[in-house]
């Protein structure tokens, strides 16, 4: 069977979901953040959704939000709903790499990264199992790799992002993190936001968050987190593991990606 490729918008050269407006898009490269503004920065499959969940229970105290509410009603997609909408917002999530943003000394950033294996392999199954976003029930891992590796899917190149934000991860109002770091540390990371993000927290509020943003709790309630999938897809909180990439990766697909992190000293020192 011929393999058909996932379907995006392609806006200028930056591939989008099909069904996301442009319109939109060419919003989102209109927004200014304010002084209190705070942008959760992420290349897709990263921790995006984990962290706004964290951000959102240090702001108010370890409780979660309303059980009907999806976390995108809370913490906007810039790219998804425009700039005239996320203004009103404090917190905002973007897939946006820095050389499309607007830079504002005062705002935070939060910039979560990925060993770039277990984010292709995430992809991937994001991409099939967003059918209504991609139309790509029936891809397979060896294609995507392709378009992954080439950077020809939504985000962009993996390797392009990264190095957008290489020089600015020491700045003062940026914060820096690893998935890899979330799943190994997670009390110590999220007492580190908590510092960063200026909000004082207990035992007992840093418990609450711990738990409410814990895998297991997040399982619990799927619609929180993204719009619905088919029954027959994976599931969107799928693994949230170190190494998936090793149940889908051949050597030489190893090797490709192992030469793009060497381009990258600070990818070495995480992830070689």
């Amino acid at each position: 069977m011929d393999i058909k490729g996932p379907k995006y918008a392609n806006n200028h050269g930056y591939l989008l979901p099909f069904d996301i407006p442009c319109d939109r898009f060419d919003s989102a490269l209109e927004f200014h953040p304010k002084s209190n503004t705070i942008l959760i920065c992420t290349y897709p499959k990263c921790g995006t959704t984990w962290m706004q969940n964290i951000v959102y229970l240090l702001r108010h105290d370890g409780e979660p939000f309303s059980s009907h509410l999806n976390v995108d009603d809370e913490i906007p997609h810039l790219e998804f709903k425009g700039s005239t909408h996320c203004e009103n917002y404090v917190v905002v999530k973007t897939h946006l790499p820095l050389n499309l943003l607007h830079w504002n000394e005062q705002a935070k950033y939060i910039i979560v990264a990925r060993n770039p294996k277990d984010c292709c392999a995430s992809f991937f199954h994001h991409t099939r199992g967003f059918v209504k976003h991609y139309d790509y029930a029936h891809g397979t891992f060896d294609d995507y790799f392709q378009r992954f590796l080439n950077g020809q899917v939504d985000g962009g190149d993996y390797f392009d992002y990264f190095a957008s934000w290489q020089s600015r991860l020491n700045d003062r109002n940026v914060f820096f993190c690893t998935y890899e770091q979330l799943i190994c540390d997670t009390k110590e990371i999220v007492k580190r936001l908590a510092l960063f993000l200026e909000i004082k927290i207990d035992d007992n509020i840093l418990e609450k968050v711990l738990h409410h943003s814990s895998f297991q709790s997040m399982k619990k309630d799927l619609h929180r987190w993204s719009s619905e999938r088919p029954k027959d897809m994976p599931e969107f909180i799928r693994r949230g593991e170190i190494g998936d990439w090793r149940n889908h990766f051949n050597e030489e697909q190893s090797k490709l990606i192992d030469m793009k992190v060497e381009q990258f000293p600070l990818m070495k020192t995480l992830w070689a």
